[in-house]
């Protein structure tokens, strides 16, 4: 190996570089590209790119839209799960306080008796004489009529299958839903019956409001209104009053008023609501009065109009009824 050989072995790279060089000086000055090709190339990168973006950004679209629909099933999937579902161990939802005739709960028709606690998921029929008052737990009054059937799903949601419910929820502690064959009921802080018969459901509501679910749509019966549904799906709305014969049988398992302590004007409230009336002082002074008065004792076992009977003349009160209202005047003491 000579001396250049040698030196040329130590700077390899330099010879590489020289080499490239070379190369590039023989192949001359690229060829500059066409002003046409290069518009058309740059028109098909650009639509390349602009259909690319288009697929992204209806595939996010699909993915939302997808999410959306996913998370309403799932929405509904829930909703109906809390309607219809049976609490997993039965808790207690209500005290029988008032009972007419033979009321029977589930399967075995075991007879209620006053006092009895009541369990989610228990049944209740009554038969032609029957009817029944149920205090729950959350506050409701919840009252059945004769040759009527209710599910207590829990204690809020009461399933009617069959016949009448009366139900006062102004001292509930949330909403309540009554639900039938027909639709869904739900309370606004309100008095109202649901009845079934012959493929109709009748709703009637004596105090505040109520909503009707019914096949997506909603419709409120205020208080004075009475709405029937038929088969068909056709409503009919018109007015009713807030007490006579189409509450007559509320009375008939009304609950009891605990007296001993209460004031006079506590339970003649109490006793106006309980019969839809109105109430009226023969004088305005008779109002701050009757607040004064403590009564002592007790009307158990009586129907709102016998207690009446009972305890005004005491007060050295009288009464009358007429149209709904209950008027209270001087009278003679006994």
């Amino acid at each position: 190996m000579t001396g250049k050989d040698e030196e040329a072995k130590e700077r390899p790279e330099e010879q590489q570089n020289d080499l490239l060089g070379m190369l590039l000086r023989m192949g001359g000055s690229r060829p500059s590209i066409p002003e046409d090709v290069r518009s058309r190339v740059q028109s098909v990168v650009h639509a390349h790119w602009k259909q690319n973006l288009n697929a992204r950004s209806q595939k996010k679209f699909l993915i939302f839209f997808s999410g959306a629909i996913a998370a309403s099933i799932l929405i509904c999937v829930l909703v109906w799960q809390f309607m219809t579902r049976e609490t997993a161990n039965p808790v207690s939802v209500g005290i029988v306080e008032n009972l007419q005739g033979t009321v029977l709960k589930d399967t075995k028709n075991e007879p209620l008796v006053r006092g009895g606690t009541l369990m989610s998921g228990t049944t209740l029929q009554s038969g032609e004489t029957g009817r029944l008052l149920v205090r729950m737990l959350r506050g409701v009054s919840l009252r059945l009529d004769v040759n009527s059937r209710l599910h207590l799903k829990s204690e809020s949601v009461y399933v009617l299958e069959q016949g009448a419910a009366y139900l006062d929820c102004n001292r509930s502690g949330g909403s309540i839903a009554l639900v039938t064959p027909m639709g869904t009921v739900r309370d606004k802080g309100t008095q109202f019956e649901v009845r079934l018969q012959e493929g109709k459901m009748q709703i009637q509501v004596r105090e505040g409001s109520v909503l009707l679910e019914q096949n997506g749509a909603e419709k409120t019966v205020a208080a004075g209104s009475r709405l029937i549904v038929d088969e068909n799906g056709s409503a009919f709305f018109s007015t009713i009053s807030s007490y006579g014969s189409d509450w007559n049988w509320i009375s008939e398992v009304a609950p009891g008023f605990p007296m001993e302590g209460l004031s006079l004007i506590e339970f003649l409230n109490w006793v106006t609501r309980e019969n839809g009336w109105s109430l009226q002082f023969a004088e305005p002074s008779m109002r701050d009065s009757a607040s004064k008065v403590i009564l002592h004792g007790s009307v158990k076992d009586l129907s709102p109009q016998q207690m009446l009977s009972a305890v005004l003349p005491v007060c050295g009160l009288t009464y009358s009824v007429e149209n709904g209202v209950l008027a209270v005047k001087p009278g003679r003491r006994n």
